[in-house]
């Protein structure tokens, strides 16, 4: 039986500098929304549970930097190929 698979013929489309700058300004700006929800959720726990220390700042920041790596190796990954 035959295999089916889609060929993308587009492939190797070349990008003009202005179109991968803003890419990477869109990539850049998912990322800075990635970790700026997570240090507001962190902030928020930490008023709402009355927390001496800032243990849900710290981990809810954490998270959201994980995330924004994640968000940036694919968006990358998807942008060059």
């Amino acid at each position: 039986m035959k295999s089916f698979k889609r060929k993308n013929p587009v492939k190797n489309k070349t990008r003009s500098p202005l179109g991968l700058y803003l890419a990477f300004s869109s990539i850049f700006l998912k990322m800075i929304v990635a970790v700026g929800l997570g240090v507001w959720a962190g902030v928020s726990l930490d008023r709402f549970f009355e927390v001496d220390r800032r243990f849900f700042s710290v981990g809810c920041a954490l998270i959201g930097v994980v995330v924004a790596i994640y968000i940036a190796y694919h968006s990358s990954k998807k942008l060059l190929g």
